[in-house]
């Protein structure tokens, strides 16, 4: 099966989206989804819509949420002390304390629903 391909233009005036700028869009866009295929083959996924449309809106949330990953981890200083010197830099765990899986997953559920499949 060939990786759905959303377009700049799909994130900006269908989804609405404004995170991400177009210079970045097609890289983080391909992560988000390379991650839609694995999730598909390991999972059972029903569209909760229109497949297209719920698939491309998918990519576009997960995308978000990647962006929002990235920009934590490279994050700067979020915490500081003067007195022994303590400095604590972007913690992707505040983001996301279930971790980056269970929050990529729950970025998709308006559009898709995803059934773990148990072997």
């Amino acid at each position: 099966m060939a990786l759905r391909e959303v377009t700049y233009d799909f994130y900006a005036d269908s989804y609405g989206g404004t995170a991400i700028d177009p210079e970045q869009w097609d890289g983080i866009s391909r992560r988000a989804a390379y991650r839609l295929e694995r999730i598909k083959a390991l999972s059972k996924v029903t569209p909760l819509g229109d497949e297209d449309e719920c698939e491309s809106m998918a990519i576009c949330a997960m995308a978000d949420a990647y962006q929002t990953l990235d920009e934590t981890a490279e994050g700067g200083v979020s915490s500081e002390a003067i007195g022994s010197v303590h400095v604590t830099y972007g913690d992707v765990s505040r983001v996301a304390p279930q971790g980056t899986t269970a929050y990529l997953l729950d970025s998709i559920k308006p559009y898709l629903h995803v059934c773990m499949v148990v072997a």
